[in-house]
This record gives C-alpha cells, structure tokens and sequence, in this order.
C-alpha cells in the first residue's frame, strides 16, 4: 500500500472511531449514521472494521491503549514508584 493511501486510511480510521465515539455517547450509534456522518457508504466502513463489533473492539483498544499511555506518562516522572 502507497503511503499517501496509508495516511488517508489512517485518517478515515481515526475519525471514524472520533465519530464513533460520540455517537456511543448519545446512545445513536449505528453503521448508517456513522457512515453518513463521515460521508463515506457504509461498505467502506464495513471493509475498514468488518461489523458493528469490529468498531466496538477498535473504540476499546484505542481506549486502553490511551489510558495506558497516561499511566506510562505519569509513572515516567516519578523517581520513586
């Protein structure tokens, strides 16, 4: 894969899960609204995550793996754990 299509696939990814997110929150998410929000067919967003389950796991990922960044960020400027 090309890096210009890597980047852009990249950047669909992240704000897919973005959007995601905030449709989680106000209790609306579904593959069609996300889709239509982020102005792509919903076959794009099924070929990036498989189903709705696949979006779910990547939100939980991404999820952990932000939270585990913070605690790595935090214990890093500690001397003394």
């Amino acid at each position: 894969m090309r890096p210009m299509v890597r980047r852009a696939r990249a950047q669909l990814r992240a704000d897919a899960l973005d959007v995601a997110e905030e449709l989680v929150v106000a209790g609306r998410f579904g593959m069609p609204e996300l889709a239509a929000r982020l102005g792509v067919s919903r076959q794009t967003l099924y070929s990036e995550f498989g189903d709705r389950r696949g979006v779910a796991s990547a939100l939980v990922l991404r999820s952990t793996e932000r939270f585990l960044d913070g605690i790595e960020a935090a214990l890093a400027g500690q001397r003394d754990l």
